[in-house]
């Protein structure tokens, strides 16, 4: 499992995620990728998870960067344009978009290649919360409803067994009406760091 988490709290959008690159066929690590991605304008940014062509790793990143979009409609276009070149790969991925808004502050949008329980393939999705998961997840230790408590959340999806692993870096993004801020926690995971 790729970590891909989100949050709207106080007006903001938070994104987070990890820097751990598995192998597809049996989820063994083999390296550190980056899934967060933002234009240069750092005004909007999105995390990405799911499966990509060996030779283009950052295909829907680029693909949607590339695009130049520059409303919130255009960017979440350009991510299922993105989305639909990655199929006819064969493939699948997910993004979670941050973007800002001047009414709200911020918005959170999973944009998905695969059915989801709650939105078909290539459509939109809303959100204030979302949390990545794995197979046999089990009961969750709080509901996140702020950036610490998510942190917390996260620590706990590190700690899950029967999941693919998460590990690395901690990316975090912070999206407002005035753009992205970054922060990165380096070694967050305690394995799979020399991967």
């Amino acid at each position: 499992m790729t970590l891909q988490n989100g949050l709207i709290y106080n007006r903001k959008a938070y994104l987070w995620t990890d820097t751990l690159l598995c192998n597809a066929e049996d989820n063994t690590p083999i390296g550190h990728i980056t899934k967060a991605f933002m234009p240069l304008s750092e005004r909007w940014a999105g995390v990405v998870s799911g499966q990509a062509p060996g030779n283009d790793l950052q295909l829907v990143a680029q693909a949607t960067i590339n695009a130049k979009p520059k409303t919130n409609r255009q960017i979440l276009k350009a991510t299922v344009k993105a989305l639909r070149k990655l199929e006819t790969h064969g493939l699948w991925a997910r993004v979670l978009l941050a973007l800002p808004c001047t009414e709200y502050g911020a918005r959170l949008f999973m944009v998905s290649g695969d059915t989801l329980p709650f939105t078909p393939a290539f459509v939109p999705y809303e959100t204030v919360q979302y949390m990545s998961s794995g197979n046999g997840m089990g009961t969750a230790p709080c509901d996140p409803e702020t950036p610490e408590q998510m942190r917390q959340f996260i620590r706990w999806q590190d700690g899950l067994t029967d999941t693919a692993p998460i590990g690395g870096d901690l990316i975090e993004l912070e999206v407002s009406a005035r753009g992205v801020k970054p922060n990165r926690f380096p070694s967050y995971f305690s394995k799979y760091l020399a991967a």
